[in-house]
């Protein structure tokens, strides 16, 4: 990578909050002290953390020496929930050794909130210089902010988009106000530019609504209004718009300077089978659309470019730049956030600066709160200074929020071992998804296996397992020190298991499921297709099976998803069996494809008639998903209330003691039997699966003291799922057990209300008792099979059930066909 030699005048992540924050009372961090120069930027590529040297694994996944100078850099952390500030929203310019941030706050009044937006100055060391007021709601019905980023010249002056909306309650109508304003560093107003005499009412009811703008070197502001580009003098007179994209399946996404100083935006496009990203820039002469690009890789945000970038992305695992290669973008590593335990996905907005120094605000999510406000200073240090670390390599398809949060977190923690994240979809074309996964396996069945491999839901895992790539992390559960195997939920370690051994482990799980009447299908936990067609005989003429609609490929797929027909652990199967004949014969009486608009059209009352189409014996069974206490609470007071209910699951012939309820399992962890830093990679493991319950105080609203002492009440919370760990789950259970309690805007203590709509009735909701919160952990304890799904069988089953459900093919000649193809498929994939 070449030094970057120009000045950076805005490289800035963009984010827009509309939501309110819940600010949670919590200690305070001391405050760090912030020093670097705010110029230009500069690294080597040293700092890439790849390379063809030795990994842990062997598998020159990682070069040691090359990872461990990524590592060469100090963060400083500025906490500003202690500034009045609220958040950073992510417009952060350095300039003139001051940072200038978009900062958005709000206060409570009763039951309502008002905002205020400002420009906030802090000098080189973080101390708050001055806020410059902005906008102060006053009224419910009038909402305001800042859009898109700050500029700030040489002088100080800074300008800025301010969007104001105000609603008609009665009428349902809105006004905008859209103003380019510049003012200079005392807050003092020198210009306005007047946007609505430039975006017309016409604009917006062709869908041409203002996205985001810039300012172009030539004194140009340009205009994204989404599905075009509108160009403007400085006065705000229209010069030209550009052609409005023709696909309906594409948008307008990042608006960026070129480091050329050639404005450019993101185009995204799509269709059934392939999308595609690409970086188009703005030919002022030719009043129209300039070069563009393809982009390489899976960057959905781009951000202006300099030096040797056209611009720059925020990755999975960091910061990337993009370079021109041909007619396309391909992208290299400029800093790798994770390995230096700063959470990128948490960013709000980066600066780069002339000394290798990056200024950057996101949002710290440890402790009990939901989240303060950071200021993040990282500045390269020598690598005499950075204590030498085991660098693990860890692969996946796509590095998921909370996973890139325990890496991050545990590289900022742990002081022996670091994780080197790889990325596939942060570095290759994914916009075919099917070929990429594809790629992806080819790779790890090559024998580039990383320390750690998260195992995506589509990867062939079982072959993996065959071939021997992954070590048994029973050999680990049985010598901790703080587990054992009674730990974890039995069900968990049962559906994971292959021939006695643990080669992989999940952090959280959901269920599906179908839910019945007991009074028509019994006491039971499963139910065949053949029993279920006898009960389906009992309901009202013309009942179906499910209360959800189904194609017929859909539930071919569905039944043989949550079947036992495919042993992938043995390698056999057995469509030729009376069990697949039966879910083939039943997927022959779907449509072939369903037309909702027509469906809806027809019959208004769709969604509600399908919510209570089992409660009134127009249907069997009711898909329901479990992914909290509160979804079974839900099922049986609300959406199947008035009836005693069992969950079957989906029909099919199983086992003794299975049930026809399915888990779906969150990204399952595996280790490299090659690896040489096992022991490193199971604490990481471990770490995910001891922290998947986070504990907080009751929520507050707002800037006040609560009237009651809530310092002893604590919320158990899990925003995966159901954990893995027996004692979480039982955190969750007894947490189901009480009603949920927040501090109002006047410190009140209050219970927050639970209920449910469904057929435009609303339903209060009870606290759950013990004795439901107990039924309902042993049945998730029972749940011990997991949704297993290979694309490459599932397209066989499609290719050839297509002839048999328009007639070219017989059952038996089908069925004949399927079980030879997946017969030989899983003899060369699985064995």
């Amino acid at each position: 990578m070449d030094f970057l030699k120009k000045v950076c005048y805005n490289v800035i992540i963009v984010t827009e909050r509309t939501v309110f924050h819940m600010k949670i009372r919590r200690h305070r961090r001391a405050a760090c002290v912030l020093a670097a120069g705010m110029m230009v930027f500069s690294v080597s590529a040293s700092f890439t953390g790849c390379g063809g040297g030795k990994s842990g694994g062997g598998n020159a996944i990682v070069n040691q020496a090359e990872a461990q100078k990524s590592l060469a850099f100090k963060v400083n952390e500025i906490p500003l929930d202690d500034k009045g500030l609220g958040d950073i929203s992510g417009e952060l310019i350095a300039k003139n050794d001051r940072f200038y941030g978009s900062a958005y706050s709000y206060e409570t009044q009763g039951d309502s909130f008002f905002s205020t937006s400002s420009i906030a100055i802090f000098d080189k060391e973080g101390n708050l210089l001055n806020t410059i007021p902005v906008f102060k709601q006053t009224e419910n019905n009038t909402y305001g902010s800042i859009r898109g980023p700050l500029y700030v010249d040489d002088s100080g002056n800074i300008t800025y988009l301010l969007y104001i909306e105000k609603y008609d309650m009665e009428s349902g109508g809105n006004e905008t106000i859209q103003n380019v304003i510049t003012v200079d560093s005392t807050g003092k107003e020198l210009s306005t530019v007047d946007l609505n005499s430039v975006i017309t009412q016409e604009d917006r009811d062709n869908g041409s609504w203002l996205n985001s703008f810039l300012f172009g070197n030539d004194g140009n502001i340009y205009l994204n209004l989404q599905n075009c580009i509108r160009v403007c003098d400085k006065t705000g007179k229209a010069l030209f718009t550009t052609p409005k994209l023709g696909n309906g399946n594409g948008w307008m996404g990042s608006f960026v300077m070129t480091n050329t100083g050639v404005p450019a935006v993101s185009i995204f496009e799509y269709n059934e089978n392939k999308s595609t990203n690409k970086l188009v820039e703005i030919d002022v002469a030719a009043k129209s659309y300039g070069k563009e690009y393809i982009i390489e890789g899976n960057f959905n945000s781009l951000y202006s470019g300099s030096g040797d970038y056209v611009c720059y992305a925020n990755s999975d695992t960091g910061i990337k730049g993009l370079k021109v290669s041909g007619d396309k973008l391909t992208s290299e590593p400029v800093l790798n956030l994770l390995n230096i335990g700063v959470n990128s996905s948490q960013m709000n907005g980066f600066t780069i600066c002339d000394d290798g120094s990056f200024i950057a605000t996101g949002w710290d999510y440890t402790g009990m709160g939901s989240g303060n406000v950071v200021i993040y200073l990282i500045s390269p240090i020598d690598a005499s200074e950075v204590k030498e670390k085991k660098i693990l390599s860890l692969g996946c398809f796509n590095l998921y929020g909370d996973l890139r949060s325990k890496v991050a977190e545990f590289n900022k923690t742990n002081d022996e071992y670091n994780i080197n994240v790889t990325s596939f979809a942060d570095s290759n074309d994914t916009s075919d998804y099917s070929a990429a996964i594809t790629k992806f396996n080819n790779e790890i069945m090559a024998g580039k296996v990383p320390d750690i491999l998260m195992i995506d839901e589509q990867m062939p895992y079982d072959s993996y397992v065959a071939k021997g790539m992954f070590t048994d992390l029973y050999s680990f559960i049985d010598n901790d020190p703080d587990l054992s195997r009674e730990s974890f939920m039995p069900n968990v370690l049962s559906a994971l298991e292959s021939n006695g051994k643990l080669y992989t482990l999940c952090s959280s799980f959901n269920v599906s499921s179908f839910a019945a009447k007991k009074s028509v299908v019994g006491d039971v936990t499963s139910i065949s297709m053949e029993d279920a067609m006898k009960c389906l005989g009992s309901l009202k003429e013309g009942a179906t099976l499910t209360n959800n609609l189904f194609t017929a490929s859909g539930f071919l797929e569905y039944a043989v998803h949550n079947s036992n027909i495919v042993d992938y652990e043995n390698a056999v199967c057995s469509f030729d069996g009376p069990e697949f004949k039966s879910i083939l014969t039943q997927a022959k009486t779907y449509p072939m494809e369903i037309d909702y608009d027509k469906l809806y059209s027809e019959n208004p009352n769709y969604s509600e008639e399908s919510e209570s189409a089992v409660r009134d014996d127009r249907a069997l069974l009711y898909n329901t998903y479990f992914y909290d206490y509160s979804g079974y609470n839900r099922l049986v007071n609300a959406q199947l209330r008035g009836t005693d209910v069992v969950l079957t699951g989906f029909p099919g012939k199983f086992e003794e003691g299975e049930t026809g309820s399915v888990m779906n399992i969150g990204t399952r962890m595996a280790v490299a039997e090659k690896s040489a830093f096992k022991d490193g990679a199971w604490l990481f493991i471990k770490d995910i699966v001891t922290h998947t319950v986070t504990e907080r105080g009751i929520p507050v609203y707002g800037d006040v003291e609560p009237k009651e002492d809530i310092s002893g009440e604590k919320v158990y919370e899990s925003s995966g799922g159901f954990p893995v760990l027996v004692a979480d789950v039982e955190k969750l259970a007894m947490q189901a057990q009480k009603p949920s309690k927040f501090v109002d805007g006047d410190g009140n203590v209050k219970e927050m209300e639970s209920s449910f709509w469904i057929d435009n009735t609303k339903i209060d909701l009870p606290v759950m008792s013990k004795e439901d919160t107990d039924k309902f952990t042993d049945f998730l304890k029972t749940v011990n099979r997991y949704n297993k799904v290979d694309n490459n069988i599932t397209n066989i089953l499609n290719e050839e059930s297509k002839l048999y459900f328009n007639g070219s093919k017989s059952l038996d000649e089908t069925v004949n066909v399927i079980q030879s193809r997946v017969s030989i498929y899983l003899n060369e994939q699985y064995k």
